[in-house]
């Protein structure tokens, strides 16, 4: 139901775009993932995101744009020997997420883009050793991820763009398992590289 949904969202998004002639288009890439505060770094978690867009110019070196997402985040660790105090570690979180960014236009074919977005965790799935962790009711993970968005893309032409982005969580996904809190470490955070590719059907004002 909850990807039902989603389909109505993405197909109201776009029907919006065309009536306030607004460009808009459709995106799809796939991120590398970590979880700051779980004790394993690395950006192995890999996933994919995909969704929609809407954007309007400002003027000849800025626009803003709006975008919902389904996106992939999570942290996955491998010990690299035998270890009984280590445990193969997995991960998986579905967001769907609505971020908002400004974008400066820049030699014509460069854009950087910043923003801010709000997630809803639709599901998620954690595994220690290839088995299924039930947490504590302390421990489950908030349902809403406010994250920040910075990142630089690349005009291959008119219709396509690729970028390159960093999201990182300004509120946390869930407590520390001891429960600590100290100053603005709060919690677990999400920590995500994306690669993304969009194709523009529509191209008022660029």
């Amino acid at each position: 139901m909850k990807y039902f949904i989603v389909c109505i969202v993405f197909t109201f998004f776009l029907s919006y775009s065309y009536a306030q002639k607004f460009n808009g288009g459709i995106l799809a890439g796939f991120t590398a993932s970590q979880v700051d505060g779980d004790t394993h770094s690395g950006y192995h978690k890999g996933g994919i995101e995909a969704g929609a867009f809407i954007n309007r110019i400002i003027n000849d070196n800025f626009s803003w744009q709006l975008e919902i997402k389904f996106k992939q985040k999570g942290s996955h660790f491998v010990p690299d020997s035998i270890d009984f105090n280590e445990r193969v570690y997995r991960l998986h979180l579905n967001y769907a997420e609505v971020p908002f960014s400004i974008n400066y236009h820049f030699k014509k074919r460069f854009v950087l883009n910043f923003g801010i977005g709000i997630g809803y965790l639709i599901s998620f799935k954690e595994e220690a050793n290839y088995i299924r962790l039930y947490e504590d009711t302390d421990r489950y993970f908030n349902r809403y991820e406010v994250c920040y968005n910075f990142g630089l893309a690349y005009k291959i032409s008119k219709k396509i763009l690729f970028n390159i982005s960093h999201s990182y969580s300004i509120t946390p996904i869930r407590k520390h398992a001891s429960g600590t809190v100290y100053k603005f470490n709060r919690g677990q955070y999400n920590n995500l590289l994306a690669f993304t590719f969009y194709y523009q059907f529509n191209n008022e004002g660029k």
